[in-house]
């Protein structure tokens, strides 16, 4: 197993000392108690390489219809970051009509949806 990758107790540190000196100052904003953040990492036999970063996208539109919807979870999610397993909305007709849920069920991402007034019922914060 020449090119074999082990994950050891050291990398394991390593890692945990990464998360702690990248998640402490100096930062550009401050973050919030619970937020997700994603950690782009590149690892080489020399060299080791890390970003973290917050993903935040949001799109204008006059009127929102499922087409919108689904270019806009094709671009600025699938494209970046490939299938997710999960996509939380509400319960507004352009997230849960007939194209939105055949695309979701043909890249089997599962739809979360709650009432905009009681996101709190799926974990979720506004």
């Amino acid at each position: 197993m020449k090119n074999a990758f082990m994950w050891i107790p050291e990398c394991q540190k390593a890692l945990k000392d990464l998360k702690r000196y990248l998640s402490g100052p100096p930062l550009l904003s401050k973050l919030m108690e619970g937020e997700q953040l994603l950690i782009y990492l590149a690892v080489s036999e020399v060299a080791i390489s890390a970003i973290l970063i917050r993903e935040e996208e949001a799109s204008a539109y006059i009127k929102i219809e499922e087409r919108e919807v689904i270019n806009f979870i094709w671009d600025n999610n699938i494209c970046w970051f490939g299938v997710p397993k999960e996509i939380t909305c509400d319960n507004g007709r352009q997230f849960i009509g007939f194209k939105v849920i055949k695309i979701l069920e043909r890249l089997k991402i599962s739809q979360i949806t709650s009432s905009p007034y009681h996101a709190s019922v799926n974990g979720q914060v506004e």
